[in-house]
């Protein structure tokens, strides 16, 4: 996923300017040429605030190396940055905030690292622009004093916290996601036990499910699991050195032509650590070119599915190709047991893969069944997951569904569609969901069904 060539560029050019400082920062010069081989996207650190008040420049890489030592060197950070691997200083060389500006934080935010969750309510909420709809930031500029002063709402206050962390050499990051009536943001830091905390600033009784981090290595989301493996940190462990050297076996074995010899590496890198993604996706591969049968296949996946019990996206990942091989060979008995148990756990714990399934079956109807058969199959939907949903069931169903109906010219339909999910869903009066509903029904009215 990195650029090469810009990434040696960097990395050449801060050697070359001085070889004994690069050595001593080596894992701090190397997290600055992953992120800073291309530039940030223009919805980076979030979409909510124009080009104009926040540039969204990084700067020249010198001048980060040159900075972020500077502030090592005479104590300014909360951890020492030569203690950091590059996976974790990529999570503070991202700063959004200009260098002046993460100054005016050390100068103004005086929160011990133990405290710094406490960084997103300096921020004063402003219910005014929720209720007026303003989610995008109106003021000239996007300073983190301009910020303070003004308030903001849960974006903003994110923002603030992770650029007020990053100023002290923590690792942070901006999370948004969807909760039971509202869509909210938040952060999460490295605390003082190289733990990261992923909930500062997430509210409780939301319920959020989810939440969704930004890697700058990539530019592209930071997966749940990715997220869970940086928090338990069991890849700087010996065992995971050792499966990572027979995965990578494994892999130029089957890259050489050699499908036998990658699935005995595999198993072996596996058998280190079997929380290797990469083990496991080299072993499928190597299963696939040597032509195995779908019982052998199958067992694998089943280990997979057990192997990432714990991280609930991947367990769905690998149990979808478990369903779809057992349906493929007619074994539909097992296949609908595997497919509700995994459905049954994540209603319970993941509601949201619970609904990307249910999402997944919804736009297959759609695709391939007459209308009647598609009204029927969200009729079922609304009635059983519906009841009690939140937003998150409002984006992924209801919107696209009405959408598909208006697309068909079925404007009737679209509105009882609409009203059937505002009956079922968890609407509170004035949240953020009860907005939405009132917005599609004005778009709707005039396809309002007459009165009986």
């Amino acid at each position: 996923m990195d650029y090469l060539p810009e990434v040696f560029s960097v990395l050449n050019e801060l050697q070359h300017r001085d070889a004994a400082r690069f050595e001593r920062y080596a894992n701090l010069a190397l997290a600055i040429a992953m992120v800073y081989d291309l530039p940030p996207p223009p919805d980076w650190p979030h979409s909510q605030v124009g080009a104009t008040a926040l540039p969204r420049r990084l700067p020249a890489a010198a001048d980060a190396f040159d900075w972020w030592i500077r502030q090592d060197q005479f104590d300014r950070t909360y951890h020492r940055i030569r203690s950091l691997g590059a996976d974790e200083l990529k999570f503070v060389v991202d700063a959004a905030a200009p260098f002046a500006e993460l100054e005016w934080s050390q100068q103004n935010v005086d929160l011990p690292l133990s405290q710094l969750a406490d960084a997103y309510t300096m921020i004063s909420y402003r219910p005014d622009r929720v209720e007026q709809e303003i989610y995008v930031w109106r003021d000239v500029t996007y300073t983190l004093s301009a910020i303070r002063l003004a308030g903001g709402i849960c974006i903003d206050q994110a923002y603030f916290a992770t650029q007020v962390g990053k100023a002290r050499g923590v690792p942070t990051l901006l999370f948004s996601g969807e909760g039971q009536d509202a869509r909210h943001a938040w952060f999460g830091f490295l605390d003082g036990n190289q733990q990261w905390q992923l909930n500062a600033g997430r509210i409780g009784d939301q319920r959020f499910v989810t939440g969704y981090a930004r890697d700058p290595q990539t530019w592209g989301e930071i997966s749940d699991h990715e997220l869970q493996f940086l928090s338990e940190r069991f890849r700087t462990l010996p065992a995971f050195h050792s499966s990572r050297v027979h995965q990578q076996f494994a892999a130029d074995y089957l890259q050489a032509g050699n499908p036998a010899a990658a699935i005995s590496a595999a198993w072996k890198a596996i058998k280190f650590e079997r929380r290797n993604l990469d083990a496991w996706t080299t072993l499928l591969d190597a299963q696939a070119v040597q032509g195995d049968g779908p019982r052998l296949v199958e067992s694998s996946l089943y280990q997979a599915v057990a192997a990432f019990g714990n991280y609930a996206d991947l367990e769905a990942m690998f149990s979808g190709r478990l369903i779809r091989s057992l349906r493929a060979r007619g074994q539909l008995s097992a296949a609908d047991f595997e497919e509700q148990r995994i459905l049954t756990k994540n209603q319970i714990a993941r509601g949201d893969l619970a609904l990307l399934q249910a999402h997944e079956k919804l736009q297959q109807t759609m695709d391939t069944r007459p209308l009647a058969e598609s009204i029927k199959a969200y009729n079922a939907l609304v009635d059983t997951q519906g009841r009690g949903a939140g937003i998150e069931f409002y984006d992924r169903i209801v919107t696209r569904f009405v959408e598909y109906l208006l697309a068909h010219d079925q404007a009737t339909e679209a509105w009882r569609a609409a009203e059937r999910a505002r009956g079922m869903l968890y609407v509170p009066p004035g949240s953020q969901l009860e907005g939405e509903f009132d917005k599609l029904f004005r778009k709707l009215k005039p396809s309002a069904p007459p009165t009986r």
